[in-house]
């Protein structure tokens, strides 16, 4: 069977599960989508997939062509209501599961983590608002696991701006995640933390790629190091306390505000630590230098007999994909504007951008371009044409998948290998009003 028939085979069955457990998933059991609307909660779930990033009229009136009805917004946005984010999450989870995605690096499925902040409508009070620039405003931070090699998210978790914390998240994903085969997870240096590292070290199943900083600001005993090219161990006592024992071993505090009765000093860092005290941590690390002639600085659980030094170097720069996928979630899926103010209701459109991008990756990686020996460059799938492509395909059902297929290939891109452009500040977007988007 045609790769674009199981994906959407596979999509409908998930969607059909949520819809036959629907209970699970209404704010009000019992009561929500029982009664015969003009917009069923099948209708709304498709509806929301099928959902770009144009204004809320402009989707309306293409959802209700399609549905041969007629629907107020005030009407659709009730219906949303009733649903909670949850329904498209494990929509999601199922797709993944029955897809069953089984590409492998060297035995391992390697997994990037990130984060992305996706502008929200503000809401006042609440763990998405935050002051940080003098002015409110509304931010969802969504963590990612992203499979570099089958290209699709895993699993996420979004957390409000005020309350992000990553390397707890990435904690929490990874525990809950189940893996048959083991799995690299290849993190950036805002994962630096010495109890996220134990985690892994402690871990049977999963192992680390981690970018560390050698600065003032990094671990001291790996700022310590030479500034050359090395690949070592690092040992390390790691205590919880300041007993004249412990520092006269020079062991590495922790500073950890144990006590919730008590008030501590601003100045006093607050670090978590969920190993007992003293413990005794060891790991590898290993520094090569960039054709820039700075040095990066990577720990790892991974073997020394199967990943040498450049072997991890090329490893951590595939971690570039998941930057990639974000930028194809916002602007090709069409995440960077949701049509909601409520905060459930927002969620509902990332998880439903996820579906998205996970059912046309499943897709387009199936595609093969014929490759012409005058050609210059390889070339590859255009992903923002492939992408519109697959999302009409789920629109309309009548398209047959050898046409699907033919005109995927009709654009391609050249891949240039080792193109560099020099990184700009990046200036951050606000969330743009509702009275002030394109009616694409």
């Amino acid at each position: 069977m045609p790769k674009a028939n199981v994906a959407t085979m596979h999509l409908d069955n998930a969607i059909a599960e949520v819809i036959a457990n629907k209970d699970l998933y209404v704010n009000n059991p019992g009561k929500d989508f029982c009664r015969n609307r003009k917009l069923p909660l099948s209708d709304l779930i498709y509806a929301m997939l099928e959902m770009k990033g144009g204004s809320l009229t402009s989707e309306m009136i293409r959802m209700c062509e399609k549905l041969n009805i007629s629907l107020s917004k005030s009407a659709f946005v009730q219906q949303r209501d009733k649903l909670r984010s949850e329904a498209f999450l494990a929509i999601l989870r199922s797709f993944n599961q029955k897809c069953n995605y089984h590409n492998l690096f060297w035995g391992y499925r390697l997994l990037a983590v990130d984060g992305s902040d996706i502008n929200i409508h503000l809401n006042e009070g609440d763990t998405c608002m935050s002051n940080g620039t003098g002015h409110p405003y509304s931010q969802i931070h969504l963590n990612a696991l992203y499979d570099l090699i089958n290209h699709i998210y895993v699993d996420v978790l979004p957390q409000g701006r005020a309350v992000e914390d990553e390397r707890a998240a990435l904690i929490e994903m990874y525990q809950r995640t189940y893996m048959k085969n083991k799995a690299i997870i290849i993190a950036d240096r805002g994962y630096e933390s010495l109890n996220l590292i134990t985690h892994f070290v402690e871990s049977g199943s999963y192992e680390l790629v981690l970018r560390v900083r050698s600065g003032k600001s990094g671990i001291k005993e790996i700022r310590n190091l030479p500034l050359e090219e090395l690949d070592t161990d690092v040992n390390i006592s790691i205590t919880t306390t300041q007993t004249n024992e412990d520092k006269a071993l020079g062991r590495h505090l922790v500073q950890t505000q144990k006590n919730k009765n008590r008030t501590y000093s601003k100045k006093t860092n607050n670090s978590n630590w969920d190993f007992p005290s003293p413990y005794n941590l060891k790991f590898r690390v290993v520094r090569f230098q960039l054709d820039s002639g700075e040095y990066e600085t990577l720990v790892t659980t991974l073997p020394r007999d199967k990943f040498s030094l450049y072997a991890l170097k090329d490893l951590y720069h595939m971690r570039w994909g998941i930057e990639t996928s974000f930028r194809e979630l916002k602007y090709d899926i069409g995440l960077s504007h949701t049509h909601s103010k409520g905060v459930d209701s927002a969620l509902q459109e990332i998880y439903a951008a996820l579906i998205k991008y996970n059912y046309c990756e499943g897709i387009v990686g199936s595609i093969v371009i014929d490759q012409c020996i005058k050609n210059k460059h390889t070339y590859v799938v255009n992903h923002v044409a492939a992408i519109l492509i697959c999302m009409n395909y789920f629109r309309d059902r009548n398209c047959k998948v050898d046409k699907l297929e033919n005109q995927i290939k009709q654009y391609t891109e050249p891949l240039r290998p080792g193109r560099k452009d020099k990184r700009k500040n990046i200036v951050p977007k606000g969330f743009v009003s509702f009275l002030y988007r394109v009616a694409a």
